[in-house]
């Protein structure tokens, strides 16, 4: 086993409207000190684990602690022969603070997962996610990938603000911020979050949605400037477009010209890398026939061995969620495809019926909460049964 998990904080030291725990956790962090992670840090060494995510949802929420932190991994690292390759959660505005990033890339940090939400200033005041104001975000994730460090990131789609030009803005600032590991999942009211009990009382929640998993094709409530069948539409084809061979290629050159200088170079001895090189064209590029090949090709830098690495887990990454996506949209498409026209039909209806009824007993029930008609009718059967 290569890979091993650590925990610093307790809580998330910020505010967002769609978290759960926006009002369960306490205020104050709690943080491990420098000499149980160390002892944590021994025993993953003596498990043979060589890569280490630290859990955290945010590292540097503490600045003046996770320098503290930094420089003991440093030290760490320095007397073990730089065993570990790091990885964790961070917020945007740590581009920002040159003696972090300097700090991040000296204890051998490879990447850091970043959750960017949106591009657009209006969504991200939306979701309380000012810290992502302080600085433009492009100039922020190549600032990381200045110091050498990969970015990771995490997008949200259906905002109040948003609308279904908003997916190709999404897709712009991902091509040009080069983010492979670009993880975009439609905006989901959980329940006991602010978010959850703004729509409730506006009338917008679906009764019985799966409000589980914001990457399936469907959501828990009706989009405000967009109608539900369209967000759903442009969601599927932003994935098509990142995870096209020609999406995944033009991100892999596009982040060699910044990242010049990848902290990651692999744990893999020389023979293990021919290895992998090997199965990945066989397995993931030659089934894509001669357009991926020369996409693959064209893409990789081979006359650099530093950052050839990072490049090839690109792909590994780009074709992996690929398949992923394919997979679980495919399954959502034959299992619920008749079910979400015909609630993309009853969310436009249900709209105008709140529009022209406003005042007048609109279609609400079950504490705010739509119900469309058909699960009324189950409901009414069941109760009569009983």
């Amino acid at each position: 086993m290569h890979d091993g998990d650590v925990a610093i904080l307790a809580r998330l030291p910020v505010s967002l409207r769609f978290l759960r725990h926006h009002r369960h956790v306490r205020r104050k962090p709690r943080w491990k000190s420098v000499d149980q992670i160390g002892r944590e840090l021994d025993l993953l060494r003596r498990r043979g684990m060589r890569s280490v995510f630290f859990v955290d949802d945010n590292l540097i929420g503490n600045k003046k602690a996770a320098k503290e932190l930094l420089q003991f991994l440093c030290d760490y690292q320095a007397r073990h022969d730089y065993r570990f390759a790091f990885g964790s959660e961070a917020s945007l505005n740590l581009a920002g603070d040159a003696e972090l990033l300097r700090l991040f890339r000296a204890a051998n940090f490879t990447w850091l997962f970043v959750g960017i939400e949106s591009a657009d200033p209006e969504s991200l005041k939306e979701a309380k996610k000012v810290q992502n104001l302080q600085e433009d975000i492009l100039t922020s994730v190549r600032g990381s990938y200045a110091h050498g460090i990969d970015v990771l990131a995490g997008f949200i789609v259906g905002f109040d603000n948003d609308t279904v030009a908003t997916f190709d803005s999404q897709h712009r600032f991902i091509v040009d911020s080069a983010i492979q590991a670009a993880m975009v999942g439609l905006l989901t009211a959980l329940p006991r979050t602010p978010l959850y009990e703004r729509l409730e009382r506006e009338g917008r929640l679906i009764a019985d949605a799966d409000e589980s998993d914001n990457t399936r094709l469907s959501t828990n409530f009706l989009p405000k400037r967009m109608e539900y069948g369209a967000m759903i539409a442009a969601y599927k084809k932003l994935y098509e477009r990142l995870l096209s061979d020609r999406g995944i290629a033009d991100r892999v050159r596009s982040k060699m010209r910044y990242l010049r200088h990848p902290v990651y170079q692999g744990e893999y001895t020389l023979r293990e890398r021919l290895r992998i090189v090997f199965r990945l064209f066989v397995k993931g590029v030659l089934p894509g026939g001669l357009p991926r090949v020369w996409a693959f090709l064209r893409s990789v830098p081979w006359l650099s061995a530093a950052r050839m690495p990072q490049s090839i887990v690109d792909w590994i990454a780009g074709l992996s969620m690929r398949q992923y996506v394919q997979r679980h949209f495919d399954l959502a498409s034959e299992a619920h495809h008749a079910t979400l026209a015909l609630r993309a039909e009853r969310l436009r209806v249900a709209s105008r019926l709140r529009r022209s009824w406003c005042g007048g007993g609109v279609a609400r029930s079950r504490r705010g909460v739509f119900t469309p008609p058909e699960v009324g009718a189950r409901r009414r059967a069941r109760s009569r049964v009983l």
